[in-house]
């Protein structure tokens, strides 16, 4: 089996989780991390092949909150590195006609424009939106997630490894 490393955080089996993970193989070095207890955010200040960014994964609350986004950029500017990736499920739509695929209305409107406004520099948001319409990539994806959750969850012995490779 391949090995895994990396942090998780979740809040309960049905509800919020975010993770980071590498294959056991891929070098880093991870020198801060702040990790939510309630599975809404993983943030690494981490160095990876001699270049040390600040790496998140975020799972936005379901509801318009605008603190939310205001504490993750706060606790992302502690860090100070020169680049930042921040991935995951925003529970936030910034483009309806890109993004998404039988919506029904708008939501978290404020959380849209604190987010939008926040960054204006080029190029500060791609999306490859034609993914969402490609289902073998999406069961592909979901594949994926379901046998690490899976293997995870079948060996109450296994933890991920989370030493520094």
């Amino acid at each position: 089996m391949n090995r895994i490393c990396g942090k998780i955080s979740y809040y309960s089996s049905k509800s919020r989780g975010v993770a980071i993970l590498f294959k056991n193989t891929f070098e880093f070095k991870i020198h801060e991390e702040t990790i939510d207890l309630m599975g809404n955010f993983i943030i690494l200040d981490i160095t990876i092949q001699d270049y040390r960014i600040t790496l998140a994964a975020i799972y936005g609350p379901n509801n318009d909150d605008t603190s939310f986004f205001e504490n993750i950029k706060h606790k992302i500017s502690h860090y100070g590195n020169s680049s930042t990736v921040v991935a995951g499920d925003w529970n936030v739509v910034q483009d309806y006609d890109m993004d998404t695929l039988h919506y029904r209305s708008e939501n978290n409107l404020q959380s849209k424009a604190k987010i939008h406004g926040s960054d204006k520099r080029e190029g500060y948001r791609k999306l490859n939106n034609s993914l969402l319409r490609e289902t073998e990539f999406i069961d592909k994806v979901k594949g994926d997630i379901k046998t690490v959750i899976e293997e995870y969850e079948s060996d109450p012995s296994m933890d991920i490894e989370t030493e520094d490779k």
